[in-house]
């Protein structure tokens, strides 16, 4: 790498290789819950191989590790004030509440009505508690032994508000002792985590210790470490297309399917770093189809929205495309690519007509919440 100016691109509020990576990670998450609720039905008359499994786990590392950039990236000037850090967490409370409140009320009525046709032998409905430990992002262990929310997608949820809400710490320290704070505090609950049994209770400080200490977390501090990297102007310019990052992000992340595990490993942190460093520090001009930069746009914004209503839709698919992907390995790739844009598509018009309205909504009835920056001296 060479030190240069990323000039406009530094502070540019959309980074078109990000959104790229957004869209991709929740396509990622698409692919693994359609090829987990095939095998259910039976669509594969021999297992798949055991790297199929990861496109869960490289997607969610990506969006992990997208946010740990992300988070730093766009608040680089706003440390040093309590103020810049409530709103900094209101903001990031404004864009995960809404959309996720209402996935888990429809998550819990859509499960009552259709379980007679899917594939689960049995079902519990969450009681009222659980429901109210997931709306406040407190772990529990449901009634299956895991740790998971009312909404299952919703666990991820629970890891991104805890680093908001160790992130906002830090953004009332001064910039370099914040960020530094953060990264050896997640790190340090990664080395504590080592050391906690894995809890018994339902819910309660064990459960809580012990989920909020899994290496997870590493993801997020990746990001972050990448963050800085492009604020030192630690990049690469080339005079190619916007789209050799976004290429190579992929391909990057396609490594990380195939070579990773299902689970945290440094083949994952490798992958989902690798995609989001080429992502932000190869900084090129920006050229090729303004169309397609436009639905690369589009494809990042909906990537939240992709993530929590594709479950939605995959039941029916599944039962549809069953019969055709017994037949051979083609059908299994034009389902999957089929299921991926039509539930891309479904996302996007939830995001321009449920999505932003709701944040909209919240955000005007959270105003009063705003605080004003102290004036510089």
């Amino acid at each position: 790498m060479k030190q240069a100016n990323p000039n406009a691109h530094h502070h540019s509020s959309v980074i078109i290789p990000i959104q790229f990576l957004r869209g991709v990670a929740a396509s990622f998450v698409v692919i693994v819950h359609l090829l987990d609720r095939l095998a259910k039905r039976g669509a594969f008359p021999h297992d798949l191989p055991p790297w199929a499994s990861c496109f869960g786990e490289i997607g969610v590392a990506t969006f992990f590790t997208i946010s740990g950039f992300i988070m730093l990236h766009t608040t680089q000037g706003e440390f040093g004030s309590s103020a810049a850090a409530r709103r900094f967490f209101r903001r990031r409370f404004v864009r995960i509440i809404p959309l996720y409140y209402l996935t888990t009320a429809i998550s819990i009525l859509f499960a009552f009505i259709t379980f007679q046709w899917s594939t689960n032998k049995f079902y519990t409905p969450p009681s009222p508690l659980n429901i109210l430990y997931s709306i406040l992002f407190i772990p529990y262990i449901n009634s299956n032994g895991i740790a998971q929310p009312a909404y299952t997608l919703g666990w991820t949820l629970e890891y991104e508000m805890f680093f908001y809400l160790i992130f906002s710490i830090s953004m009332s320290l001064e910039k370099k002792i914040g960020i530094l704070l953060s990264i050896i505090l997640l790190c340090s609950l990664i080395i504590l985590g080592i050391f906690i049994p894995n809890p018994k209770a339902n819910v309660g400080t064990i459960v809580a210790m012990s989920y909020f200490t899994k290496p997870v977390l590493l993801y997020f501090v990746a990001g972050m470490l990448i963050a800085l990297m492009r604020s030192k102007c630690l990049i690469i310019q080339t005079n190619r297309s916007v789209w050799l990052p976004c290429g190579l992000g992929l391909f990057i992340m396609s490594l990380g399917v195939r070579f990773a595990a299902p689970t945290v490993t440094l083949a994952s942190i490798a992958a989902a770093a690798g995609a989001v460093a080429a992502a932000t520090l190869i900084i090129a001009k920006e050229s090729g189809s303004k169309s397609l930069a436009i639905f690369v746009t589009a494809f990042g914004d909906a990537s939240y929205s992709l993530y929590l209503t594709h479950s939605f839709l995959l039941g029916g698919i599944a039962l549809l495309a069953a019969p055709l992907v017994m037949q051979s390995m083609s059908w299994l790739i034009i389902a999957t690519i089929a299921t991926c844009i039509v539930c891309f598509a479904c996302a996007w018009i939830v995001w321009r007509v449920v999505e932003t309205p709701l944040m909209r909504l919240l955000s005007k009835a959270l105003s009063h919440l705003d605080f004003p920056s102290p004036p510089k001296r």
